[in-house]
């Protein structure tokens, strides 16, 4: 996915996230999924709304659960909180077969990758 070719986002601030920080994403996780979702992604996202988003990557193989969290959040170093969720391709998979915000997210939200 490129910038040329993101899917159609209302949202102002989601669409100045993808566009400066889209290559990054790409660049640093090679990611199977990224998933937008929440508030932002519906339209209906106030002033301080945060991004949410899902990121499924083979480069979380390994590190506590945190740590990419925190790592992910270092790497972006945006100027809005980022909510962002992320998951080895093994542990998306198994949340998509329970009622989790995972599999709510993969139903309703944005797929950018």
């Amino acid at each position: 996915m490129t910038k040329e070719t993101m899917p159609p986002v209302a949202d102002a601030e989601l669409r100045r996230f993808l566009s400066e920080r889209l290559d990054l994403i790409q660049r640093l996780y090679q990611p199977s999924r990224l998933i937008l979702f929440g508030s932002r992604s519906q339209g209906d996202a106030e002033e301080y709304s945060d991004i949410d988003l899902i990121l499924v990557s083979e480069r979380f193989r390994g590190q506590r659960f945190l740590d990419r969290l925190n790592e992910f959040a270092r790497q972006m170093a945006w100027d809005r909180h980022i909510d962002a969720l992320c998951y080895t391709p093994e542990e998306f998979a198994s949340r998509l077969r329970l009622p989790t915000i995972a599999r709510e997210a993969a139903e309703e939200g944005i797929l950018v990758v």
